[in-house]
């Protein structure tokens, strides 16, 4: 009797601990198990791995149902329980009391299958025992090696797609997205050294720019975050910017990154405000900061080139939250930046000259010299000469006027690049600043570019003995970088 009686008391109390957390779901609800908490329920509406199996594939197309096929069938040895011997069903039972229910969860949420997949093969386990356990040693091992042959197979099969993908230097957009996050982070973290960040983004974006540029984060998919989303949602689906600007506050957010990729915006909306139509989502803070570029003015936009594997309708916009906000002059300005940074050049020019309209106008050279460097360094070189251009109708310089025939002599930019115009401009110069490095630099790579090597090399050895006289040493190593390039018959780029 007590033989019988032991065995069955452990399957009573292991049974009980499996059952335990079903049992206190159903008694505490979302209280214990968040997914049946209404909030996080409209949260994963939007995301497909929430998405329940039809779902999913009505959404991605019938093509990947055969991907489940392999979670379906690792559960047909629960028939097992109705033909097994008395010790052997209970083994099976014990297994599919915890397989049943976790393939019933991950056809609810797909998310789960994995999940299953560590109940599921331990269920393969006892169904080979059961079944193979009294023929001989042999069939058993044929029975092993043929089960590990499917397995090897798909682990071949991935190991084979891997390595074409590097072959072909083929690259998932998610995976191309992680260097487009990192370059973010930095990005955030140049425009405030030493500051403590705190990032209003996506969930995705959040915890991807986060986690490489080691600062807080606002809003994130973990359960335990709910409080972080549901500020997150309230801030971008505000209708107006006063409010977001109060909430932004409340929550010590210091910063914004507005990704398109998964922007999560829909989401927010259908967290913040249930019932709310669709068409509202074109007048949240989060719509106008993605969509229309219309930051109000305690936001300062941050320069930013993203590089999207895919560029398309991508784009990612961040910013900095000020006090006190810029004035008209320096929202308008800093727009123009970040437009010229992700090469808007049209925006980027008018908005330019719209900040210095606003500007007294003896500062309109320079600031027209500011611009026209700002698009050098971004790389909008034709953009540059315009700015430049306008500088010197204002206020004629030698300075600008060697910036512009050094662009028009080394620009990559076969739209932009003009030899003849560059040694035009070059040469005069020269003729009023003989031992000037600048004007020097310019007329050599003039020369260079229409073909004149050997005097490029005379020009940029006498730019050599004006740095030598002057002990400029980065202008040495300039010099000698020049002469290195015209004298193999090079011409100089940028």
């Amino acid at each position: 009797m007590s033989n019988v009686a032991a065995p069955a008391w452990r399957v009573a109390l292991a049974s009980a601990a499996l059952a335990a957390p079903i049992v206190a779901i159903g008694i505490g609800g979302a209280h214990v198990f968040v997914p049946l908490d209404s909030r996080v329920a409209r949260l994963h509406s939007g995301i497909e791995e929430f998405y329940n199996l039809p779902a999913l594939i009505r959404t991605l197309g019938g093509q990947v149902a055969w991907q489940f096929v392999i979670g379906f069938a690792l559960t047909v040895p629960v028939v097992l329980v109705a033909r097994s011997k008395e010790r052997d069903r209970i083994l099976v039972a014990f297994a599919a009391i915890v397989v049943v229910p976790s393939v019933v969860m991950a056809c609810w949420q797909v998310r789960w299958w994995l999940t299953a997949s560590g109940p599921q093969l331990c269920l393969l386990l006892v169904a080979a025992a059961s079944l193979f356990g009294a023929k001989s040693a042999r069939t058993r091992w044929i029975v092993v090696a043929v089960v590990s042959a499917f397995f090897i197979e798909q682990f071949a099969a991935r190991i084979h797609v891997t390595r074409n993908n590097v072959e072909t230097r083929a690259v998932s957009p998610e995976d191309a997205l992680q260097p487009m996050y990192r370059d973010a982070a930095v990005a955030l973290r140049a425009s405030s050294p030493g500051e403590n960040i705190v990032l209003l983004a996506s969930p995705n974006a959040s915890m991807a720019i986060g986690y490489f540029g080691r600062f807080k984060t606002l809003a994130s998919l973990y359960w335990e975050n709910m409080s972080g989303l549901e500020a997150a949602a309230a801030i971008l689906s505000s209708t107006n910017d006063d409010s977001a600007r109060a909430l932004v506050r409340a929550r010590g957010v210091t910063h914004i990154a507005m990704v398109s990729t998964h922007n999560f915006l829909e989401n927010y909306l259908e967290l913040a405000r249930p019932r709310a139509p669709a068409s509202d989502l074109t007048r949240t803070f989060g719509y106008r900061l993605l969509t229309e570029r219309a930051a109000p003015r305690w936001l300062r936009p941050i320069p930013f080139r993203p590089r999207f594997p895919d560029p398309g309708d991508n784009r990612a916009a961040l910013f900095e939250v000020v006090t006190p906000e810029q004035t008209e002059f320096e929202a308008t300005w800093n727009t123009a930046v970040a437009a010229v940074a992700v090469g808007s050049s049209a925006e980027a020019d008018s908005g330019f000259r719209r900040a210095i309209a606003l500007a007294a106008p003896a500062r309109g050279a320079e600031l027209y010299q500011n611009a026209g460097r700002i698009s050098y360094q971004w790389g909008d070189h034709g953009l540059a000469l315009r700015l430049l251009d306008s500088a010197m109708s204002l206020h004629p310089s030698n300075e600008v006027a060697a910036n512009i025939a050094w662009i028009l002599a080394t620009s990559k930019d076969d739209g932009v690049r003009d030899g003849r115009a560059a040694l035009e401009r070059a040469e005069r110069l020269v003729g009023e600043n003989p031992a000037d490095q600048t004007s020097l630099d310019a007329f050599a790579a003039a020369l260079a570019e229409t073909g004149r090597y050997a005097d490029a090399v005379t020009v940029a050895r006498r730019m050599l003995a004006a740095a030598q006289a002057g002990g400029d040493v980065a202008g040495e190593a300039r010099a000698q970088e020049r002469l290195a390039s015209y004298g193999a018959g090079r011409p100089w780029r940028q």
